[in-house]
């Protein structure tokens, strides 16, 4: 069973009162119950602010994927009238949107909501593909009318909600009480209200007294007291009943005690109460009001209190009488409702209506010390006989009773009392076309159940056989479309369904897909001109840029193999039939598991065929009755293994024997394969036993089938066709060898002889030589095959198959995207604005993501995509979005994009320019249209993309997008700016900071490093409570630039710089100048080694740093720039490459002797990585980072002062010349592919 509970109860102003606590508890007592079962909980995206904590609470019982939030236009509230349309707008969405989920059983847990709130509920307002549940809490407005219902829109609106509880299959009323009220005031059968009872929270347990001290004190009870709690605005908890109870006690009672009132009381109903303890005698200190306690100090002060009074006139159930029990307080209460099933004691029940009976208790309890401790030993007791996990395996009980029964289906009388006309839409007779023959044979059987109006896709068509009807054309479907209750299409990988493409997007309807892959229509439609895009478009629109990048390594005949191309078909049809499971599987493994839903598998039609005169037909056609006869049917092309059936004939007997012959009964190849098949045969010289029919008619192609003494029909890279050839030689009775492939291994293998997928050719000679000389096996196989196809694939039972997956398919679109649309069109409430339009059309795409949809994973490259600088960020950056690409994860298709404000408000684009451009594709006009983003899609942040994404977090652009289920993580380079704030322009640190406190309120963030992720971690503690549940990861960077998009070119000296580099020993230094990189202690280093007449040079590469900003803000970036351009070595023995392309620099790793690593700081060290993939050695300062990336393989130094680097390089030389300095050749690293692969990991098992 799919149980599906709507827990707005949770979110709305209930949850600050026990239908929001009760609401919360059930949900998660079922989801404990639920064992065999789906529960998928759904939330209303209007109170955004309550959705990730329910998330949490039920984080570790509940997939993540199964809490989904819907979208409405608010506000909806009912109070006011100007919501009308808006209100009943959601309730319209809300319904389609829980139908989409296919539950088997809808729960809801509060229906009576909304009226001041933007809580939506409703029952079968749309037809309902399922049974509906409501938790009746209780009818008090009903009972209480002159109290709750005092004005017309709170009676219209109490009316709504009655009238929507009739609705129900069944009601779970929390107490026998309420049950009974219901049968008695709605007329309801007994059998369709089941008691389930409540329970109270488990915060609710005995605290001891000591601990519950700075409560007392703190809310001024210095004496013993009596508690209520909470709930004190409603009349009928008759608090001021209570204090003339109170007042009544007599004086030595009274004055040694306290009256407290625990609960939210506003001012305008405290004066009332504070002025009638005074009109009755109270001391000012007699009555406390506490004002809110939460949940825990509540507990503290039932635990604490002499005597919990609870003299409510009517409750549903009376939670605050269980909570109190639990925390071991002696309990009295009403005798009225429901509390006497909660108390469970006669001898603590009075009269509310009495306060000389409420006082009457209150005194027995307190002057009877037995009784006292009868109530409280009583009260441990009871608490026990409640628990949310007993109410909700009642809960559970009930709804598995009622989903056993007849399952809820909307049938097609209710959507019309005449017969339903179906158009037809196929190529029909005369079309040279499979499809058309089988529509031909289906259309008569389908007309039991509709009338139907055949509607042709190739021009001047002729009437069909046996129909007296007329056969329409496409103008006419779109003319007379809403005339139409059904629509089915038969789909095929032939331009004769070009006109279908359209005419779909137009006239919605049901898909027979035929052909998986529609790769051979499309491609042919975008090469003449019937698409608005290029086969370009259209195969990045079904498959991304992995298809684009195929284009343009290989050519169109290699996409056309690769790819399928259906993905706007299968998006456009109200559902999916296809005739094999093989099918089903290559669209959930291009398109996603989810994709199945859509998707019914039928038998593909076969009439049982005629018997015709056997040896006449041999006679005729040139064959001898004794003649042993293997034919293989169908076109002749490579996918039917036809030159390895030519070559097992050869291997086999059979090519010796006169008698025997192979017939391919088709067409030729018309290309070099076709020519190879014939030269082959020639040279055999087996012209007279071999034979290629060339293209036949129906009646030559029976005639073959019904000559044959066994076949062969061979498949190798499917794209999901149903062999039709092989039911046809099936349905003839012939025993036919296949091998395991596609949708053929599907067959029962006592109807045919089945190769494997893969199989030799020696292995198809023995299984023909076997056939051949065994005619009892012939006629075992083609006896099972005839029965099995006239049993499973006979029009009749075919046709029912197609009846009933039709109208599965529409039961589901009366609430898809198109009905609910429609019926938001025909509200009759209220009135529209320009803006309710637009905002309900967003919510509308929101709620209804399309289907099917591979999940995305959507890279952040803002910055990169804006200006790519070419340094090492933006170089990580591309790296990392390339590998993605290429190779998502699972179920994932990978989508570059960037963020956007637009009109105030931020939202993410598709950055398919920056994409096109990166991966070498022509562009022609690329579209960087806003980015739809759906439940469990994955944002993963690849770059820093500074203020922007600081301000799009502070607007709420990512809780919306994780309030809706996706997840987000951004990549952590380092803490730089604010661990070494000198090193950055000033304010920098705080910008920083600013940007790690967005990320940190991400899902998760991924650190560069294992150094760090740990530095981040500290960074988090100290910042206090941000994000608890946040993931912190790390990875590590990969090294081949090659696969970076590298840039390329050596400079006019490239040649000259290297050979001086080969000829002396160089240092390099690799990295952006900047104040940290140590570029200056360096250059003084070396200025001393060159005093000192060691013969070294210094080679800087990396641009400089921070161009743009002001010379002031730059720190010690001028100074750097300056030293080196007025150096006297600058061009002998000091060398600054400014700008250097990926291949020089490979190059200059491989010239050079060693690599200063000098920085102070770094996230990760990426210079390392690539100097020791080409074995250069390394000189690095004794970092964290760098000692977590080159391990034993880099010489340490310490220390700040230039003579600290020059003694280090000192040392380094004499180890180098006796080559014994540390080899870098050991030190592991990533390729980006690797590094990549790190990431996905972490982001799908972080999300799962």
């Amino acid at each position: 069973m799919r149980l599906v509970i709507d827990l707005q109860g949770a979110q709305s102003a209930s949850r600050f009162r026990g239908i929001g606590r009760s609401s919360m508890a059930l949900a998660t007592g079922i989801a404990r119950q639920a064992e065999g079962h789906e529960v998928f909980i759904v939330l209303n995206g209007i109170f955004s602010e309550t959705i990730e904590s329910i998330k949490k609470t039920l984080q570790k019982i509940i997939p993540a994927q199964n809490i989904c939030v819907w979208q409405a236009t608010s506000p909806v509230c009912a109070a006011a009238k100007d919501n009308v349309w808006r209100k009943e707008s959601a309730e319209y969405q809300r319904e389609a949107f829980i139908a989409n989920l296919r539950p088997d059983v809808l729960f809801i847990t509060s229906l009576f909501e909304g009226y001041a709130d933007d809580a939506v509920t409703s029952v079968k307002k749309l037809p309902s593909p399922y049974k509906t549940v409501v938790l009746l809490h209780d009818l008090i407005p009903l009972i209480y009318p002159e109290n709750y219902l005092h004005t017309s829109d709170r009676k219209i609106f109490y009316e709504e909600k009655i009238e929507a509880l009739l609705k129900a299959d069944l009601l779970l009323s929390v107490s026998e009480s309420s049950r009974m009220e219901a049968m008695e005031k709605l007329d309801i059968s007994g059998d369709n209200i089941v008691t389930i009872s409540s329970a109270a929270d488990p915060i609710f347990k005995r605290t001891e007294t000591e601990q519950t001290w700075h409560i007392l004190s703190a809310h001024g009870i210095d004496r013993p007291f009596l508690l209520y709690a909470p709930g004190v605005s409603d009349f009928r908890k008759n608090i001021e009943g209570l204090i003339r109870a109170f007042a009544l006690l007599p004086a030595h009672i009274r004055h040694k005690r306290q009256l407290v009132l625990a609960s939210r009381i506003p001012q305008t109903v405290r004066r009332p109460l504070e002025k009638l303890a005074a009109k009755c005698g109270l001391e000012h200190d007699a009555i406390v009001f506490t004002g809110y306690v939460d949940d825990e100090n509540l507990a503290g002060l039932y635990s604490s209190t002499e005597l919990y009074v609870f003299p409510s006139i009517h409750e549903g159930f009376g939670l605050p009488v269980l909570e109190a029990m639990g925390c071991g307080a002696p309990v009295i209460g009403s005798c009225t409702s429901s509390i006497p099933e909660v108390i469970g004691c006669g001898e603590a029940l009075f009269n509310p209506h009495q306060p000389e009976d409420i006082a009457r208790k209150i005194k027995e309890v307190l002057e009877t010390p037995a009784l006292h401790q009868r109530l409280r030993k009583h009260s441990a007791t009871r608490a026990l006989c409640f628990s949310w996990d007993k109410t909700a395996e009642r809960a559970m009980g009930a709804m598995e009773k009622l989903f056993r029964k007849n399952p809820c289906i909307i049938k097609p009388e209710k959507l019309s009392s005449k017969r339903l006309k179906l158009a037809f839409v196929s190529p029909l007779p005369p079309a040279k076309s499979g499809i058309a023959a089988y529509s031909t044979e289906l259309i008569p059987e389908l007309s039991r159940y509709y009338d139907i109006e055949p509607v042709a896709t190739q021009p001047q068509p002729t009437d069909l056989p046996g129909w007296s009807g007329t056969v329409r054309t496409p103008e006419w479907l779109l003319q007379n479309a809403e005339h139409m209750d059904r629509v089915l299409y038969q789909f095929g990988n032939s331009p004769l369904h070009s006109p279908m493409i359209q005419l779909l997007q137009q006239v919605p309807g049901t898909v027979v897909l035929h052909d998986f892959f529609l790769s051979d229509l499309k491609i042919f439609m975008a090469e003449n001109a019937m698409l608005p895009g290029s086969v370009a478009d259209e195969l990045y629109a079904s498959h991304g840029y992995p298809a684009l990048k195929q284009l343009q390594q290989e050519d169109v005949s290699a996409c056309k193999k690769s790819w399928p191309m259906n993905l706007d078909i299968l998006q456009h049809a109200r559902g999916v039939m296809v005739h094999s499971r093989h099918a089903i599987e290559l669209a959930a493994s291009f398109y996603g598991e989810k994709s199945r839903e859509n998707f019914i598998s039928l038998k593909h039609l076969r009439t049982p065929a005629e018997k015709t005169d056997r040896m006449e037909t041999r006679i005729r056609l040139g064959f001898s009755p004794e003649d042993m006869i293997v034919c293989s049917f169908g076109f002749i092309n490579p996918v039917k293994c036809i030159d390895k059936i030519l070559n097992a004939w050869f291997q086999s007997s059979l090519a010796e024997r006169p008698d025997c012959h192979l017939i391919f009964a088709g067409e030729n190849h018309g290309g070099e394969y076709g020519r190879t098949l014939l030269k082959k045969i020639k040279e055999k010289g087996s012209e007279k036993q071999i034979r290629i029919t060339g293209w036949l008619n129906e009646q030559d192609y029976r005639n073959y089938l019904s000559i044959a003494d066994f076949a062969i029909q061979l498949r190798t890279s499917s794209r999901g066709e149903t062999s039709g050839t092989v039911l046809d030689c099936m349905n003839h009775g012939l025993a036919t060898i296949i091998n395991a492939h596609g949708s053929m291994k599907e067959l029962p293998e006592n109807t045919v002889l089945m190769l494997q997928d893969v199989f030799l050719e020696k292995d198809l000679a023995h299984a023909m030589e076997m056939l051949a000389s065994n005619e009892n096996k012939r006629l075992e196989l083609g006896s099972e095959a005839k029965k099995h196809t006239e049993l499973h694939h006979n029009p009749a039972s075919c046709a029912l198959s197609c009846q009933l997956a039709l109208e599965s398919f529409y039961n589901r679109a009366s609430t898809d995207l198109h009905a609910t649309t429609k019926a938001i069109a025909c509200c009759k409430t209220g009135r529209a604005t320009g803006e309710d339009i637009r905002k309900t059309a967003l919510s509308l795409a929101r709620n209804f993501p399309p289907r099917p949809r591979e999940k995305h994973l959507f890279l952040d490259v803002t910055a990169t995509s804006s200006r790519d600088l070419k340094t090492g960020i933006e170089r990580v950056t591309r790296a990392i979005m390339l590998e993605l690409i290429q190779s998502p994860p699972p179920g994932f298709r990978t989508e570059p994009v960037y963020l956007h404000k637009e009109k105030g408000d931020w939202n993410y684009r598709h950055a398919r320019s920056y994409t096109l451009s990166l991966i070498g594709h022509p562009q022609k006009n690329p579209n960087d249209d806003i980015a739809e983003i759906f439940a469990e899609d994955i944002i993963l942040g690849l770059d820093i993309s500074g203020e922007k994404l600081i301000e799009a977090e502070k607007q709420g652009l990512f809780k919306d997008y994780r309030n809706n289920g996706t997840r987000i993580f951004f990549i952590i380079y380092d803490l730089l700016p604010i661990r070494l704030p000198s090193c950055f322009p000033p304010g920098a640190d705080s910008r920083h900071h600013d940007w790690l406190l967005a990320t940190a309120r991400m899902d998760g963030v991924i650190a560069i490093s294992e150094s760090v992720a740990k530095d981040f971690r500290e960074w988090v503690a100290e910042q206090g409570e941000i994000n608890q549940d946040l993931c912190i990861e790390w990875f590590h960077l990969g090294a081949d630039t090659e696969n970076s998009a590298p840039s390329t070119g050596l400079p006019e000296n490239g040649e000259q710089i290297l050979q001086s580099i080969e000829n002396t020993p160089t240092f390099l230094m690799v990295g952006t100048l900047e104040p940290r990189k140590g570029h200056l202690q360096t250059i003084k280093a070396f200025e001393k080694l060159w005093e000192d007449g060691i013969n070294a040079r210094l080679v800087i590469i990396g641009q400089e740093g921070w161009p743009d900003l002001n010379r002031e803000l730059r720190r010690t970036i001028p100074q750097i720039v300056r030293t080196i351009r007025k150096h006297p070595e600058i061009n002998r023995r000091l060398l600054w490459l400014n700008r250097v392309s990926d291949t020089f620099l490979n190059k200059l790793y491989k010239a050079a002797a060693c690599l200063i690593a000098a920085s102070e700081g770094e996230g990760f060290g990426l210079p390392l990585i690539e100097a020791a993939r080409h074995g250069l050695p390394l000189m690095v300062r004794d970092i964290p980072v760098f000692r977590e990336i080159a391990g034993d393989q880099a010489f340490y130094f310490h220390g700040t002062e230039p003579a600290d680097l020059s003694e280090a390089v000192i040392r380094w030389l004499e180890l180098y010349n006796k080559k014994q300095h540390p080899a870098s050749h050991g030190l592991e690293f990533r390729t980006w592919q690797s590094s990549a692969g790190m990431l996905k990991n972490i982001i799908i098992k972080e999300s799962n």
